[in-house]
């Protein structure tokens, strides 16, 4: 698996855990789309980083960095409907991400028919028991494609686990925390 641009295989399947926590906080808060948004993009830029106490976050829009430990200084933590400011998302949706990443395999999509040829197509599969949602890592700011019963898809083939896998490159010096740029949740 080769991935596009300058993603490594491990910020791939970080990014494709990170758009799938988004996802899910969409779903649960839809009215903080903007402060969900703006928490991904301090991720993106490498702004966050997890510590044993907590975080330190960067702000987007100052030098001003953050220490976040389930409360935040930031003016938006005091004026936001339960402190849901974009720094403690950020801090949220990266510990969601690196907890997905046990449910995400290295994935090929292949199929070929009378109708319509490809060959394979890479890519990140979140893994849901018989559920999958198959992210083609040529595609990231495409919907996913999503497989209702896995075991009757012979066309899908998965690979390693990411979070394993992650976890051995760390381990082996080859491999570090991602810093992932890719597209948005959808």
């Amino acid at each position: 698996m080769s991935p596009p641009g300058n993603l490594s295989s491990h910020d791939l399947a970080f990014d494709v855990a990170l758009r799938e926590a988004a996802c899910a906080a969409r779903h649960t808060y839809p009215d903080d789309d903007t402060r969900i948004s703006r928490a991904l993009a301090l991720i993106r830029a490498g702004h966050v980083t997890l510590t044993a106490q907590g975080a330190l976050v960067k702000s987007g829009s100052s030098p001003r960095v953050y220490t976040v430990n389930g409360t935040c200084q930031c003016q938006g933590y005091t004026s936001v409907a339960g402190g849901r400011c974009s720094h403690r998302y950020a801090v949220s949706l990266s510990h969601k991400a690196q907890a997905l990443l046990p449910q995400l395999h290295f994935a090929t999509l292949t199929r070929q028919d009378e109708r319509q040829a490809w060959g394979d197509l890479p890519g990140i599969a979140v893994v849901e028991g018989e559920r999958v949602r198959f992210y083609a890592e040529d595609a990231l700011d495409a919907p996913p494609l999503t497989i209702h019963q896995r075991m009757r898809c012979p066309w899908l083939v998965l690979g390693g686990n990411c979070g394993l896998a992650l976890a051995q490159a760390t381990a082996d010096g080859t491999g570090t925390a991602p810093a992932p740029s890719a597209g948005d949740c959808v």
